[in-house]
């Protein structure tokens, strides 16, 4: 699934994913210059995921992330430049790890390897946050 989103300042973002995997998957990022970044996914696989990210300056985010199959799952990122974090959350199926690399972001690739629904990887690019690319790949 690929999807290519432009926006000026990163207002409002809508993207709708289909996959034969997944099903139809609706993500919603609403952000005022990434204050507060929401992005809900929907689908058949998954149901429902929150993930909530609040950051002054992305210099510390929290991200919340609830579904009826994972759990609740809150993670704490602090970074001063978002070059590397790794974050590990428990939920009640398994262990998710997500590492977020980042070059001043520039990319921004999400790994999150899960036993029970497989690798998922998002892959987020942008010049300037002007053109956000978003790329997730799973494997069931």
């Amino acid at each position: 699934m690929v999807m290519t989103m432009t926006s000026s300042e990163l207002g409002n973002m809508v993207m709708i994913m289909t996959s034969s995997e997944l099903g139809n998957m609706v993500m919603i990022m609403t952000s005022s210059e990434l204050g507060n970044m929401v992005m809900i996914m929907t689908s058949y696989a998954i149901r429902y995921m929150v993930m909530t990210m609040t950051s002054p300056e992305l210099g510390n985010m929290v991200m919340t992330m609830t579904s009826p199959e994972l759990g609740n799952m809150d993670m704490t990122m602090t970074s001063s430049e978002l070059s590397n974090m790794v974050i590990t959350m428990t939920s009640e199926l398994s262990n998710i790890v997500m590492t977020m690399t980042s070059s001043e972001l520039g990319n921004i690739i999400m790994t999150m390897p899960s036993y029970a629904k497989g690798n998922m990887i998002m892959t987020m690019t942008s010049s300037e946050l002007g053109n956000i690319i978003m790329t997730m790949t799973s494997y069931a």
